[in-house]
């Protein structure tokens, strides 16, 4: 919703940041869930094919969709597209997938999670995308 709204280039640019953090962590946490709920190999085997044949269908189609939105709409629209499905998902996730903690966890290592070297990274990459667009 940030992004679709977005009313300056520099809020525009945050917003897609966040779209990306976001992204980046969809497809670990995915995986993770199929290898933790699909215990049997050819079940997990279907259960990746699946995975993967939804990533590619959603690569395919969403420039075809985006494409149409902005002919349609204004610019914003094509970040309304993901609304739907994660209404769907804020609905039903907790519903139909399963909590799974592992008994042998450690502690968090806060100075790993934080990533400092790909937040730098992150930050000097945004910095470049704002001066090539000023």
């Amino acid at each position: 919703m940030l992004a679709a709204f977005s009313t300056t280039p520099e809020m525009l640019i945050a917003s897609r940041a966040l779209l990306g953090i976001a992204g980046a962590t969809i497809a670990p946490s995915t995986l993770s869930l199929i290898f933790h709920m699909f215990t049997d190999p050819r079940e997990r085997s279907l259960a990746v094919g699946i995975w993967i044949s939804a990533f590619s269908a959603g690569s395919a189609i969403g420039p075809v969709l985006g494409g149409l939105m902005l002919e349609w709409f204004w610019w914003g629209s094509v970040f309304l597209l993901a609304l739907p499905v994660m209404g769907a998902l804020l609905v039903l996730g907790p519903r139909v997938l399963p909590e799974y903690r592992d008994p042998h966890a450690g502690r968090l290592d806060v100075r790993s999670a934080a990533m400092p070297v790909v937040a730098m990274s992150v930050v000097a990459l945004l910095a470049m995308v704002y001066c090539s667009t000023a």
